[in-house]
């Protein structure tokens, strides 16, 4: 898979299912906006295996027979990368 024009396809992190004990209904799971990079276009200066934060109104849901979970993002729209060894903006 390759992206065209400006775009980075993004496999998306899952959500958490529960809280503690209690499982979060489907219409309170907030659609996480960080994933991982799995296709970019040639002139790109970023990476497939980047881990980035994104806007998440800005993200086109692929179909899922191309592979679960992809999301197509403008470059432009991607607003930080993560650094090795953080998570979600943390160190570990």
């Amino acid at each position: 898979m390759k992206a065209l024009g400006n775009n980075v396809i993004i496999r998306v992190d899952k959500v958490a299912e529960k809280v503690g004990a209690i499982y979060k209904p489907e219409s309170r799971k907030e659609k996480p906006a960080t994933g991982v990079i799995v296709a970019v276009n040639e002139k790109s200066e970023l990476k497939k295996g980047y881990k980035v934060f994104y806007k998440a109104y800005g993200a086109i849901e692929l179909d899922p027979s191309l592979g679960k979970d992809l999301v197509a993002v403008d470059e432009d729209d991607l607003l930080l990368r993560f650094e090795e060894g953080e998570k979600d903006g943390r160190r570990n």
